[in-house]
């Protein structure tokens, strides 16, 4: 018997978190969502210039805010520069491909893919006339 692929848990709050407000437990607010990414949540302070990359492993419940089920206290491990590079995002938006008509939700990254792999030389071609205007 082969190795069984292990399929992602379904999450119906999935690159839905962009600004929604952070908050940890006893209803302590912390800052709001800046990214999602696949394995973090980057939440910036509103207060100061702190900036923390929290596991969505501690992600208890979405609603109009992100809650963590930790307390402030354990928010502290996972600071980190607020001038370090952020992950890539999953946010998702509204595509109307320009070039095919492809229509869909989508991230930034599988946006770039389609582009890239379906319209490459239109996108090329766009380019050079952009340049020579």
């Amino acid at each position: 018997m082969g190795k069984e692929k292990e399929s992602k848990k379904e999450v119906p709050w999935e690159g839905t978190l962009f600004n929604m407000g952070a908050m940890v437990r006893d209803r302590i607010y912390i800052g709001h969502v800046v990214r999602e990414a696949n394995d973090v949540v980057v939440i910036f302070s509103d207060t100061d210039n702190a900036r923390w990359d929290i596991p969505k492993k501690h992600i208890k419940v979405v609603g109009k805010n992100v809650f963590f089920d930790m307390d402030m206290k354990d928010v502290w491990q996972y600071q980190v520069s607020k001038d370090s590079p952020l992950p890539p995002s999953l946010t998702k938006i509204l595509f109307n491909c320009p070039f095919c008509g492809v229509r869909g939700i989508r991230t930034g990254q599988e946006l770039k893919t389609h582009l890239l792999d379906h319209h490459r030389e239109e996108l090329h071609a766009l380019a050079d006339a952009l340049h020579h205007q």
